[in-house]
């Protein structure tokens, strides 16, 4: 495949195309021609093939991925801002392709497949992208206090069937149970040099 694209560097000898200008999964041909400058006229050619591989589907989950849940109350999972590596991510255009999909088992105390909790979303987005996670009430006699139940959040390509996945923990706490909460002060990235700062908080129901 042929494609016609200018190049964005200023040396003559650097051909460079901006981010996101070849379609993935197609194959370019680049044409190098080297002229003498003085008679202008061509002097050598040569093709390079350019094949574009499809970039991954990149799950992220906002917070911890390992999340507290009282008996009682609910706790949300926010993936809506996974996105696919081979769309711009300023345009919605990634997004809008993604389906989201979620399964669940209880790993601890005892491995259960099935976790007994609900999974509800916002009723304006098809995509699924934020879950209100709470205990079904139907089988809140069968979850115990301290149990953890492990979520795969699984985000595929609507079109291509990319997909990719990734895995939290949600463990039950009884309603008298404080929270403990411990993030950096720097964000999930850091300056090696630098101390590392801890905060912490604890939230009580009561």
């Amino acid at each position: 495949l042929s494609h016609s694209q200018p190049s964005v560097s200023n040396n003559p000898r650097v051909f460079r195309l901006p981010p996101y200008s070849l379609d993935p999964g197609s194959s370019y041909s680049l044409i190098l021609t080297a002229r003498d400058p003085l008679s202008r006229l061509e002097s050598s050619s040569s093709p390079v093939m350019v094949n574009v591989i499809q970039g991954d589907i990149v799950v992220i989950i906002s917070g911890s991925l390992e999340k507290m849940l009282y008996e009682d109350g609910e706790v949300l999972i926010d993936t809506s801002r996974s996105y696919d590596e081979d769309e711009e991510p300023q345009t919605s255009a990634s997004s809008s392709l993604l389906l989201y999909s979620y399964s669940c088992v209880q790993s601890e105390p005892i491995y259960i497949p099935d976790c007994f909790l609900s999974f509800n979303f916002d009723s304006l987005s098809s995509s699924h992208s934020i879950a209100r996670v709470s205990i079904n009430p139907s089988f809140k006699s069968n979850v115990t206090l301290n149990s953890v139940h492990e979520v795969e959040v699984t985000v595929r390509h609507g079109l291509d069937n990319r997909e990719s996945n990734e895995l939290l923990k949600i463990r039950v706490l009884g309603s008298e149970t404080p929270m403990v909460s411990i993030v950096s002060e720097m964000g999930v990235r850091m300056n090696p040099s630098r101390k590392l700062k801890l905060s912490g908080s604890i939230i009580s129901q009561s």
